[in-house]
């Protein structure tokens, strides 16, 4: 008996159930596709992380932080410790000091540059030698001069020999004449002459004149000539000089640089300027120097304020506990820390741990996971997802995948998966066959048209030849007076146990049987998922065909016309001890009887099975896709 939802009618529109389905459908599959996100994985990955024993535990930690405990607490003190200590006080007090300033700028000073040259100066050598020199006597500063040097210069040339004698030989008698004569012309005609005169040609042309004759002669004139002038005071005294020992000497300095420079050298020392230069020298005082005036230069600055602070400065015992420590690693320690201590690093730490726990807590990176946590445990996506992921909305789905399906799309029939004769006829006689009782004759697909992804199975009047089945004589030829078709699985597609079902329009024109049914190898079982004759009947047969009443079946009917308008799903539901029968996912029939134990494939088919009257042909079965589950 069909169930009271349909005999009532409740049967939802087919629209309304497959919108569902696909509904169903998409959120399955964006449930799988968030199952598999990053964004899920990540949340997990979080849930875990925040709802752990070390996450709890890592913000107790957090809360308990105390600055006592950190790196820059013990900085900071290091730092106190190190300002505090003496020596380094002291340090910081010179070098932020004014003194230190001034001695900076004073060590910069020309002043001080000039001191230094001075005080270099005034240790040099050269001071000292001007200092001693000032202060020996007048004699002594004379003799330490470059004049007294000249002087003593001139004195061991005058006491040479060659000058003495030739000083000596200027002041003999007849020098004049000596000099008149020497190297003169008239000096070399006298030498001439008397060369002449005691020449053998002259003594020879003498010797050969007359006395008388000599007289008148040039030879005369000649010789009387030499020997006036030999006895003359001029000559007389020329020779006489020549014959002096110290006329080598005259003769080597006469008209000499030499001799020239110590006449000049004699002048010099003769001079009035020589003599004023010598007063000076003697008469020098230190005074007056330039070095005396440095001196007192250096006096000056050494004690002026300014010098007298800065050294003193410079000579205490804080400047040189400053030099000491300038540089010096614990310096370096100190204003590193400093440094440390000054910056936003150690400020934020500090300012960060003298908060509240609650505070730091909400400052921390735990916090801000923990809030993204719950943020996102609240999020519309992951309520959706944790909603359905221990609902049962999806175990259909989860249940069942798809083991055959088709939807005709294509135009034309899939002859991999259908094939359009009853199956023992293509396996026994390669042929298509109608029942005995049947009017009809299935064509080998000649009846099945193809509209916009529908399968129509088309029923006829018209005349056609085929092969009959009869159980007492078998196959024999036989003329029809109508054409039908059919398609089957049973060449593709077999299966035990699951949900069979599709989406077919049963156009009301009785009486042509429509059917949506499953068989095995034999005549029996024999399930009609859906078969729409006068009613729509949904029906089982079991047993044994060979024994009388042996046949079993279970039958439930419903009236055809309220599903003969539009599209149902009729859908099969097998299990291993239970039929379903259920149209739009309303149950309308159930058994536990005769439930079949072996692989069943289906058939659509369409035929008459007694004469039709009026004008009811052809009569369509239209199919829009079949579909076949199994447990996954």
């Amino acid at each position: 008996m069909a169930s009271l939802k349909a005999l009532l009618g409740l049967i939802p529109g087919t629209s309304e159930v497959e919108a569902k389905r696909a509904a169903l459908q998409r959120e399955y599959e964006a449930f799988n596709e968030f199952s598999k996100s990053r964004e899920l994985s990540d949340f997990k990955k979080l849930e875990v992380r925040v709802l752990s024993d070390e996450f709890a535990q890592r913000k107790k930690e957090i809360q308990a932080q105390k600055f006592k405990d950190t790196d820059e607490y013990k900085k900071e003190q290091e730092y106190l410790r190190l300002r505090n200590e003496k020596d380094i006080k002291n340090y910081y007090k010179i070098k932020e000091s004014n003194e230190l300033k001034e001695l900076i700028a004073f060590e910069k000073s020309d002043e001080l540059k000039k001191y230094h040259k001075l005080e270099e100066f005034l240790k040099s050598p050269e001071f000292n030698k001007v200092k001693d020199y000032m202060a020996l006597s007048p004699k002594k500063k004379f003799e330490n001069s470059e004049l007294y040097k000249i002087l003593q210069q001139y004195l061991e040339q005058k006491r040479i020999t060659k000058f003495k004698n030739y000083f000596k030989f200027l002041k003999l008698s007849g020098y004049s004449d000596f000099y008149d004569l020497y190297k003169s012309k008239r000096l070399k005609d006298f030498e001439e002459l008397r060369d002449l005169v005691k020449s053998k040609d002259f003594l020879a042309a003498r010797h050969s004149m007359k006395k008388s004759d000599f007289k008148f002669s040039d030879e005369y004139q000649k010789m009387q000539q030499y020997k006036g002038l030999k006895k003359s005071k001029e000559f007389r005294n020329y020779y006489k000089l020549i014959k002096l020992p110290i006329l080598i000497d005259y003769n080597e300095l006469h008209d000499s640089h030499e001799l020239e420079a110590y006449i000049e050298l004699e002048k010099y020392i003769n001079s009035a300027g020589y003599k004023a230069e010598r007063s000076k020298i003697e008469n020098q005082k230190f005074q007056d120097t330039d070095e005396y005036r440095k001196l007192e230069d250096y006096k000056t600055l050494k004690s002026s304020k300014r010098f007298k602070d800065n050294f003193r400065f410079k000579a205490s015992a804080l400047y040189a506990n400053y030099i000491n420590l300038e540089g010096s690693d614990r310096i370096k320690q100190v204003e590193k820390l400093e440094k440390y201590i000054q910056s936003d690093d150690f400020r934020k730490v500090k300012e960060y741990m003298l908060l509240p726990p609650a505070k730091k807590l909400e400052l921390s990176d735990e916090y801000k996971m923990e809030q993204k946590y719950k943020e996102l445990k609240s999020s519309e996506k992951i309520v959706w997802y944790f909603e359905l992921k221990d609902s049962t909305r999806f175990d259909e789905l989860k249940t069942w995948e798809v083991s055959f399906e088709d939807d005709f799309s294509s135009g034309r029939l899939d002859r991999k998966k259908w094939m359009t004769r009853y199956f023992w006829g293509d396996a026994l006689i390669k042929d298509s066959y109608s029942l005995a009782h049947d009017k009809h004759f299935f064509t080998d697909g000649e009846n099945l048209e193809f509209d916009k992804g529908i399968l129509k199975i088309l029923t006829r009047k018209e005349k056609a030849k085929g092969k009959a089945w009869n159980p007492q004589i078998g196959f024999y030829p036989r003329e029809f007076d109508y054409t039908s078709g059919l398609i089957s699985t049973g060449n593709s597609y077999r299966q035990k146990y699951g949900i069979f079902e599709a989406k077919i329009k049963f156009n009301e024109s009785y009486p042509v049987s429509h059917s949506f049914w499953m068989l095995s190898d034999q005549i029996l079982p024999h399930i009609d998922i859906a078969k729409a004759e006068n009613k729509l009947v949904m029906s089982s047969y079991w047993g044994n065909i060979n024994t009388r009443g042996g046949i079993r079946k279970k039958i439930s009917r419903l009236g055809l016309s309220k599903y003969s308008k539009e599209f149902y799903i009729y859908s099969l539901e097998w299990s291993q001890d239970k039929l379903k029968w259920k149209i739009n996912g309303v149950t309308v029939a159930t058994s536990s009887q005769g439930v079949p134990q072996e692989p069943m494939y289906l058939i659509l088919s369409s035929g008459l099975h007694k004469e039709i009257k009026g004008n009811n042909l052809p009569a369509a079965m239209e199919i829009d896709w079949v579909r076949c589950y199994k447990r996954k």
